[in-house]
């Protein structure tokens, strides 16, 4: 393992994250990430233009490397982009006033132009050393936290779990991508992805109504899928060129990926069948807590035709229920449903309109849900009926 070479970046990059996570959490409203963070990260951006010895280096293929990168990114926006004709649209965070652009370029996209030149000058200068690359790239990490958000929900576990889910997670995977670029062609590769991403954003009307799951889902596989494209290309590449290598095919790819985007699909409700986790044993024997229920949606007409007997899933105070009808009865035009669980004595309290029902049992998976229900106890401390995915 090649020896590391120290500089006094590094000592400027843990000092700062110290200064995060102390200082950051203390500082209420846009102050510190206004004015206080993009003017430390240009101070260490130019210590690191001063202090290390040119170690953005030659790279070998960089502009084929930046094109395929270019690829890449502007693949993957055009489907993040088309993920809202599905899920909707809303509208933009930011405004698009000249003075909000400014101000917005300056707390966004200088701090990543920063942060991205800093990785390269410290990792690239010791870029052999792969227990000094893992450790700055936590370091990384940290400097992107968002302390101030994060202490503010560290006493909500529900929150913090989303919060971690839906930031941090793809966080981590992000910067291992950032640092991967880094390493094959300086910060020019990061800064191909990163700043088109986030000045596209920041000049978009409307962005893809996605959830906290589906946003965390998004961050974690991007990074991922960008890191297995570009190893294709690299490898269609060398055998262009000539090379001896294993072959190594696009579309060896395909079917995993394939099936991972159906999965997620299915978790996420886009198709007619969507699954649930049971978190009560209200229906025993014929499924129990930690199991998996697949409903269907069917449509409105249907669902007002529903005959005894069948299982429904329907939504009471915010609260998701697997039940089955006992009874079916039309009062001023409108059909109400009496539920029951299998194993309860009584039936339910209060009646059930077709408008409450979001899907028809069809079947049901033993045991995978048992996750659900660890995370709602850990969460609630509490037995809920169910909850969503």
């Amino acid at each position: 393992m090649k020896k590391i070479r120290y500089n006094i970046v590094q000592l400027f990059m843990i000092i700062y994250i110290l200064f995060l996570i102390i200082v950051s959490p203390k500082i209420t409203g846009p102050t510190f990430y206004l004015y206080i963070n993009p003017i430390c990260l240009i101070i260490i951006m130019i210590a690191s233009y001063i202090y290390t010895e040119n170690s953005h280096g030659r790279f070998e293929n960089l502009k084929e490397n930046m094109k395929s990168v270019l690829i890449a990114t502007l693949f993957y926006i055009i489907i993040y982009f088309l993920g809202g004709l599905i899920f909707g649209f809303s509208y933009s965070i930011y405004s698009h006033k000249l003075l909000d652009i400014i101000k917005n370029i300056w707390q966004i996209i200088i701090p990543i132009i920063a942060i991205e030149y800093t990785r390269s000058a410290i990792i690239n200068e010791n870029r052999k050393n792969y227990l000094f690359v893992f450790l700055f790239t936590i370091i990384f990490i940290l400097v992107e936290i968002n302390y101030y958000r994060l202490f503010n929900t560290i006493n909500n576990k529900e929150s913090l779990f989303k919060y971690f889910s839906s930031s941090i997670l793809p966080l981590i995977f992000g910067n291992i991508l950032y640092t991967y670029l880094t390493i094959k062609g300086s910060y020019k590769l990061v800064y191909i992805y990163r700043i088109t991403f986030e000045s596209l954003l920041l000049i978009v009307p409307v962005f893809p109504s996605y959830d906290w799951f589906l946003t965390g889902t998004i961050g974690v596989l991007t990074p991922g899928i960008i890191y297995l494209f570009l190893r294709v290309e690299k490898g269609r590449r060398i055998r262009r060129e000539g090379r001896k290598r294993k072959k190594e095919s696009a579309i060896g790819y395909i079917p995993p990926i394939f099936i991972l985007i159906v999965f997620i699909c299915f978790m996420a409700g886009i198709f007619k069948y969507e699954p649930i986790a049971i978190l009560s044993n209200s229906m025993n024997p014929l499924f129990y807590k930690g199991d998996v229920v697949v409903y269907s949606k069917n449509t409105e007409n249907e669902l007002k035709k529903l005959k005894k007997d069948t299982i429904i899933v329907y939504n009471k105070e915010n609260q998701m229920i697997v039940h089955r009808i006992i009874r079916r009865y039309k009062k001023n035009g409108i059909v109400y449903y009496i539920t029951k669980g299998d194993a309860n004595m009584t039936q339910d309290k209060d009646p059930v309109e077709s408008k409450d029902i979001i899907g028809v049992y069809q079947c049901h998976i033993k045991y995978i849900g048992y996750p659900s229900v660890l995370l709602n106890r850990y969460f609630k401390h509490e037995d809920a009926k169910v909850e969503i995915k």
